[in-house]
């Protein structure tokens, strides 16, 4: 497993490269599968950009939402953190105040790690990007969208 560093990261959290279902120590947790089993956060590098989404270790894979679908990758990144990282609704004007920059679109846009419950089942972990103000996530082979959502967030005495 390898180690990436970007931005505010390194002091707080890190990106540790994995594959095939591993998860680093300290992963960050980000919901929960249909069986009840832990889905991490993670990210994938496709097609030029670097995109967030849920790592599922069963499945040995991470899924992102991209062109809506569900893809899955068997190499993946997963967000490691000692600190005490919280999810929280945005507020108005506010929505990646302290969020976590977990991936960039070709354009150089940001995307930030959210996160929602689909059909009360599964608490799904997926990309919020500023400029939509919507959460793209991962779900049954498909691609989804809402408005609705959680924001990955670090404290600011994480980072003092």
């Amino acid at each position: 497993m390898a180690n990436f560093y970007t931005e505010t990261e390194g002091k707080c959290w890190q990106w540790i490269e994995c594959m095939n279902g591993q998860i680093p120590d300290y992963a960050v947790i980000g919901g929960e599968d249909i069986n009840g089993e832990p889905i991490f956060v993670g990210r994938v590098i496709h097609k030029g950009e670097t995109i967030p989404g849920k790592v599922v270790p069963s499945h040995k894979v991470c899924y992102i939402a991209s062109n809506n679908k569900e893809i899955s990758f068997n190499k993946y990144q997963v967000l490691s953190s000692r600190a005490d990282l919280k999810w929280s609704a945005p507020k108005a004007g506010r929505l990646i105040e302290r969020a976590i920059l977990a991936g960039r679109t070709k354009n150089g846009n940001s995307l930030f790690v959210g996160r929602k419950w689909h059909d009360s089942r599964s608490l799904v972990v997926g990309y919020v990007s500023p400029s939509q103000k919507e959460l793209n996530y991962p779900f049954d082979c498909r691609s989804w969208k809402c408005a609705d959502f959680e924001i990955l967030r670090y404290r600011k005495s994480d980072i003092l």
